[in-house]
């Protein structure tokens, strides 16, 4: 699931930089200027992060590969207030 994220924003954001730098994405040291390279890189993990925390928990336990206790789910859910 993470290496698909990754390959296809990456493809997708390195694509939409190129195109609003007009720079050609095949252009490998266009590739490696910094003001192409730092954006996609940024998208592309912030993508691959994005699916770790939100997505792939919520796949994982639709499969039934998570098994959470519904007592300690439930203590995970409940705010302590300290005064």
């Amino acid at each position: 699931m993470l290496l698909v994220t990754r390959a296809v924003v990456k493809t997708l954001s390195l694509s939409l930089i190129c195109h609003v730098l007009g720079v050609s994405k095949r252009d490998r040291q266009a590739r490696q200027r910094k003001d192409v390279e730092v954006p996609y890189k940024f998208a592309t993990y912030l993508a691959v992060g994005f699916v770790t925390v939100a997505i792939a928990p919520g796949v994982f336990d639709r499969l039934g590969l998570v098994y959470w206790p519904r007592e300690q789910l439930d203590n995970l859910m409940k705010v302590s207030v300290v005064r």
